[in-house]
């Protein structure tokens, strides 16, 4: 818990020597506590007699020292009269010399004050020439803060602007140091929540042994953590469902500002540097100092990352604080959280009036006015703890009269009976806070007058007392610091006050007598648009979501709230302020995540817990709500949250979960909004295939390797497919690494059909990260989404399940385990030891006694790498504390090698050991916190590291494969088997598997090939080469049959069609041509055509035909004639006759040839018997004799002409010339 420091002036020696009794005594504390419970019901009503006649005395003088009180002194705090009267030397009252105050100081030793007045220029200007240093002032809210020397508080409240001065308002975040709060032992826990704890350690005991009883069977190895903004994530990320949210709804957000007061955001740079926090706008002059508020911011940045973030300091003063509430609203923001409660706050009202004495209402009025002006607004419901779990520090409930009071108390004061004893006892103080009075008058109105005392613990003397005055105009509140060990808690009731109903609160103290109603002032705000949140820590479900199964933080303050009052000071039921009167509010309202993690920047502590984690956390859910639906309502909203929640504790509604752990994605599907499928990695396993049969993935070992997706969206996923890859060095996937996961339903879930296979490299170190990405497509949401995720290869953790007793655990392989008692324990500083930064100095030591401890010593092989020993420390409660030695543990001496440790004790808890590479030797204790053996049933597990003798193995070769590039002639299918092993070894001789894809037989043409070689441990490299197959077989080509063709009349040419045919069996596609194409004219006479056919290869065959033009067409004769017919006389001589003709031939080289014949033989008788009678001079001419037989009838000369081309085509054409016989 994170109280905001002050600054005190040093007390008296004799104040001094109280507050250090104080620190001895509360440690013992609760074992009166418990003793008094026991024995309260044994006490009669109205015994005085617990309060001893001097101390009575004294109650009596302090009241009568109020009486009389100047005018000037009863507008000052009753803490601030004390402190004057001691610096003066005077007594506070008679018989009452000194009593503890706490009056906070500056550095420069004026007292810090916090003041209502009518505030002016005037009025400042007096206060400033008192010497006061003015820090803050409101007109608004007639209030100033001021540094004061202390001797002048008195001209101080004498101004008539002043209405009272007291010390400093203080304030405390909702921060706690440890995930129990303060300080619970054994025997309070044991005491005070056996129900609860029956009912947890039922639940823990079944989990831890289930799953203790499934470590033989594989075992997820990693997780899907997806990465957040910057250097760490929230784990309420997942928790909440919000990464699902993100990623179904598509919203992150956007256009949505958040704000948030806190202490303050001093190294707000520092944590934007490490990405963990984008743009903030912190209001002028408003930065505070601390870095809770980066913290908060950083849980908002994680969650919604889209949303625009606004941050204002709440601790300057409540006044401030109220006016930050609105300025943040004025700025625009949607969405305000804030972390931070001042003691004053009132629980009875809902608002305030206006200024009053404490401005015990302000804040509370400013979230109603920002709420009704439409923002939502969570706070933290505080740290202060709750019924059900024992840690309860309220008593709420009417007055009851204690009796009437002994003697010398005035007549008409009353004792209050807490119910059988007239004080209530402080089992736990707080030193950083007050116990706290209130009661059921309206602020700024309070007429009945009551008074708060402290006295030792043996009611022999009042040792703090607060004594204000109400007498109508005041605020009903009464404060005592809370220093000592087992103080008793009185209140007195004026005589002329009336019964009310009061509110007694420890402020993280406890009390022995308890209610429940511990939440109240602005986190129980009656609006539908503010929020109460109460904390569940993430550390348990991590990295799964909430479930009914979770439960509250035992420090988280539960409710209900019962209030009086309506803002404007309005009895909500008028004559009944008592337990039936009023109204009561469900609170807190909602619960959310605390104990997740933060850069700790400026030393804040990391991980985060209390209910100042978890606002932000609601805050943020708020604002995906919102960017997804912007314009929904604040009933809207509240519907929605409700219907997500996990309804844990009390079924329904109950007083410390409110309606239970709220879900970013049901409230979402609530609202709504539209969403989609949405696909992320679930479990995670490796396992050997086949390795060495050990179970450890070794290095130069194969794995195989199963990734669960899940669908964690709202509709189907379809024809999902993923592949995987990874860029670690010495990690080799084997290719494809692809693989189908069908369709998923929303909500389902399914593992990789094809198996991802990979190798370890023989040099890896041991433990070794495989860092991998999977990279998925699918239909119905974002695709494609890349995922990123990390497998531990090496030895797994080790895990024991066992009992905290006299019992020494079993040793096992690599570790050697011991048990004993030790003389004191471990000092727990709440902070968890982490690697990288460990803690500078030992804690120290504690609560001497006898502490049963089992010790386990590791040793971790000679190749190991330097790592982070994770410790996980599971328990039923929380009486276990771990701590982490390297080289070893000494039980006398619980310093010596010292090197982390577990920070607080809790159910669940987990920190970081740096163990440096090689053969190392650490170990690793778990100790009572009790003082008597607890027999705890405990889960220890120790990760991160290489131990035992598998992880000592000397490593397996990975095989080398070696490929080349092949070229083969392809065969009667085109195809062609072929290796490209060039020699593919292994450096151990092993038998190897060796195998290519695709396998073959190869089609034509270069094939990419993978060479797989793997060896007898699933080891396996691949190489790549080219199978080049090549088609050297020619197609087969047939020509067409001779062609014989006739020339077209008139020419001597003819065309001609033909076509060859081809086939071939491999490459296509073929093409086949001709020397002459088809359809072309051919000359009379014979043509050899070739046909050639080429296919795709390049290979190509040819034949022969012929195409035959005949010419039968005759050659054409014309106009012939014979120049002589007749030849008379017959004189016997030659007669030239002329042959006339013409004409041609279709086709070149015709010829004509005259030939003379006759009817009367050559040189025949009686003709002259000259020779000869006839010759042929030339295709044209002719010589015939003129004579004839003297005794025939005439001679007659037949002429023939005969034409005759180059086919041998003729053409005749005869003509006769006669020679009379006589004329």
């Amino acid at each position: 818990m994170k109280h905001v420091s002050t600054v005190r002036r040093q007390p008296s020696r004799r104040h001094r020597g109280w507050a250090y009794a104080g620190i001895v005594l509360g440690m013992l504390a609760v074992f009166a506590g418990a003793r008094l419970r026991a024995s309260a019901a044994q006490q009669s009503t109205g015994q005085a007699a617990d309060i001893s006649p001097e101390a009575l005395a004294q109650i009596e003088a302090l009241i009568q020292e109020k009486e009389s009180r100047s005018s000037t002194e009863q507008k000052i705090d009753s803490q601030l009269i004390y402190e004057l009267k001691m610096r003066a030397g005077r007594p506070i009252a008679t018989g009452v010399p000194t009593v503890e105050t706490d009056v906070p100081y500056a550095p420069d030793g004026h007292a810090i004050l916090d003041v209502k007045a009518n505030v002016t220029d005037d009025l400042l200007a007096r206060v400033r020439a008192l010497g006061a240093e003015v820090l803050f002032s409101s007109r608004e809210t007639s209030s100033l803060r001021v540094h004061l020397d202390v001797d002048r508080v008195e001209a101080l409240a004498a101004m008539p602007e002043v209405a009272f001065v007291q010390p400093r308002q203080d304030a405390v975040t909702s921060r706690m140091t440890s995930p129990f709060g303060r300080a619970m032992t054994r025997d309070e826990w044991v005491q005070t929540r056996a129900a609860r704890r029956a009912f947890n350690r039922a639940n823990l005991e079944a989990l831890l042994r289930g799953t203790a009883s499934r470590q033989d069977a594989a075992q997820p190895n990693a997780v899907f953590i997806p990465a957040g903004q910057g250097s760490r994530n929230s784990e309420g990320n997942l928790t909440h469902r919000a990464y699902d949210a993100r990623g179904t709804f598509h919203v992150d957000g956007t256009g949505i500002k958040v704000g948030v007061l806190s202490d303050g955001v001093t190294n707000l740079a520092a944590s934007q540097a490490l990405g963990d926090l984008g743009p903030v706008t912190v209001l002028a002059g408003q930065t505070g100092s601390g870095d809770e508020g980066t913290a908060m911011l950083e849980i908002i940045h994680d969650l919604a990352p889209g949303a625009q973030l606004y941050f204002a300091t709440a601790l300057t003063s409540i006044s401030s604080f109220a006016q930050n509430i609105r300025d943040l609203r004025t700025a625009g923001c949607d969405i305000i959280v804030d972390d931070v409660f001042y003691y004053v706050e009132t629980p009875f009202q809902d608002g305030a009036p206006g200024p009053t004495q404490t401005n015990g209402g302000a804040v509370i009025q400013a979230v109603k006015d920002v709420t009704a002006a439409g923002a939502l607004y969570f706070s933290s419901a505080g740290n202060s703890g709750n019924l059900n779990d024992g840690t309860a520090g309220v008593w709420e409930g009417d007055f009851v009269d204690g009796g009437p009071t002994a003697a010398p108390l005035v007549a008409g004061n009353r004792l209050h009976n807490f119910g059988g004893q007239n004080f209530n006892n402080l089992t736990l103080f707080n030193t950083a806070a007050p116990v706290s009075l209130y009661w059921s008058d309206p602020l700024g109105a309070s007429g009945n007058d009551y008074d708060l005392f402290r006295l030792n613990a043996t009611g022999t003397a009042v040792i703090g007392s607060s004594a204000n005055i109400q007498n109508g105009t005041q605020d009903p509140i009464e404060q005592v610091n809370q220093n000592t060990a087992s103080p008793r808690i009185v209140i007195v009731k004026k005589a002329a006050a009336a019964p009310r109903f009061l509110h007694l609160n420890a402020n993280r103290g406890r009390f022995q007598l308890v209610t429940a109603g511990q939440t109240h002032g602005h986190s129980t705000v009656n609006s539908i648009g503010a929020y109460g949140v109460a904390a569940t820590p993430a550390v348990g479900p991590f990295p799964n979501a909430f479930s009914t199964a979770n439960v509250v933080e035992t420090f988280s303050s539960d409710g209900p709230r019962r209030i009086f009052y309506n803002g404007n000071g309005n009895a909500i039921t008028p004559g009944n302020v008592s337990s039936t009167g009023g109204t009561v509010l469900t609170k807190p309202d909602i619960t959310a995540a605390d104990g997740v993690s933060v850069t700790g920047v400026g030393g804040f502590p990391s991980p985060f817990f209390g209910t100042s984690a978890a606002a932000p956390h609601a805050g943020a859910i708020a604002a995906l709500l919102k960017s997804a639906t912007p314009g929904i309502t604040q009933a809207q909203v509240r519907a929605a949250l409700a219907a997500s929640a996990q309804d844990i504790e009390t079924a329904g509604v109950d007083r410390d979960s409110g309606v239970g752990i709220i879900m970013a994605q049901g409230a979402l599907v609530a609202s709504g909004a539209v969403g989609t499928a949405f696909l992320s990695p679930g479990d995670i396993t490796a396992t050997e295939n086949p390795g060495n049969g050990n179970g450890v993935v070794n290095a130069g070992e194969g794995a195989r390797l199963a990734v669960q997706l899940k669908n964690l969206g709202v509709s189907s996923a379809n024809a999902i497919s993923a592949t995987l890859t990874s860029s670690t060095p010495g990690i080799f996937i084997t290719r494809p690494a692809a693989s189908p996961y069908g369709n998923l339903a929303s909500g389902g879930d399914g593992v990789n059909s094809v198996p991802f296979l990979f190798t370890v490299a023989s040099d890896a170190p041991c433990p070794y990260f495989a860092k991998f990405s999977m990279n998925v497509t699918y239909s119905g949401g974002p695709s494609p989404a890349t995922m990123d995720f990390q497998v531990q290869t090496g030895p797994g953790p080790y895990v024991i399940l066992t009992t905290m007793d006299a019992t020494a655990p079993p040793s096992s392989d690599g570790v050697a385990a011991s048990t004993g008692v030790l003389g004191v324990r471990h000092f727990r500083d709440g902070i968890a030891s982490v690697c990288g930064a460990p803690k500078a100095t030992f804690p120290g030591t504690t609560n001497p006694g006898n502490h049963q401890y089992d010790n386990y010593a590791f040793s971790t092989c000679g190749e190991s790498a330097a790592s982070c020993a994770a410790v996980l420390l599971e328990a039923v409660n929380s009486n276990l504390f771990s701590a982490a030695y390297r080289p070893s543990f000494n039980p006398a001496d619980l310093s010596a090698n010292y090197k982390a440790d577990a920070g607080a004790s809790s159910t669940v808890r987990t920190y970081g050991l740096d163990v440096p590479g090689g053969a190392q030797n650490f170990a690793v204790m778990v100790e009572d916190v009790p003082t008597t053996i607890s027999n705890t049933l405990y889960r220890l597990t120790v990760s991160g590291t290489c131990i035992g003798s598998a992880a000592c193995a000397t490593p397996n070769h990975v095989p080398v494969a070696k490929a080349k590039d092949v070229t083969v002639s392809a065969n009667s299918t085109c195809s062609a088997n072929a290796s490209i092993d060039d020699g593919s070894s292994d450096a151990d001789g092993d038998l190897l598997t060796i195998t290519q894809s695709p396998a073959g037989p190869y089609p034509l043409g270069t094939t990419t090939v993978l060479l797989t070689v793997t060896d007898t441990k699933g080891a396996a490299s691949q190489a790549t080469g080219t199978v080049t197959v090549v088609d050297d077989t020619a197609p087969a080509i047939t020509c067409f049959a001779p062609i014989v063709v006739n020339v077209v009349p008139g020419t001597c040419q003819a065309p001609a069609t033909f076509a060859a045919t081809a086939t071939d069996n491999c490459s296509g596609p073929l093409s086949a041509t001709t020397s002459i194409p088809s359809g072309s004219l051919f000359d009379a006479g014979v043509t050899n055509v070739t046909a050639t056919a080429t296919d795709g290869a390049g290979n190509s065959s040819s034949c022969t035909s012929t195409v035959t033009v005949v010419d039968n067409e005759p050659p054409s004769v014309t106009g012939f004639s014979l120049s002589k017919t007749s030849l008379w006389p017959p004189t016997h001589s030659m007669v030239d006759v002329t042959v006339n003709y013409g004409g041609g031939d279709n086709c070149a080289g015709s010829a004509c040839v005259l030939t003379v014949s006759s009817n009367e033989a050559q040189n025949g008788l009686g003709d002259g018997n000259t020779s000869p009678d006839w010759q042929v001079v030339d295709s044209h001419h002719v010589r015939l004799r003129a004579e004839r037989a003297g005794n025939g009838s005439g001679r007659v000369y037949t002429l023939t002409l005969t034409c005759t081309d180059a086919a041998g085509n003729k053409t005749v054409q005869t003509g006769v010339v006669k020679v009379p016989h006589n004329q």
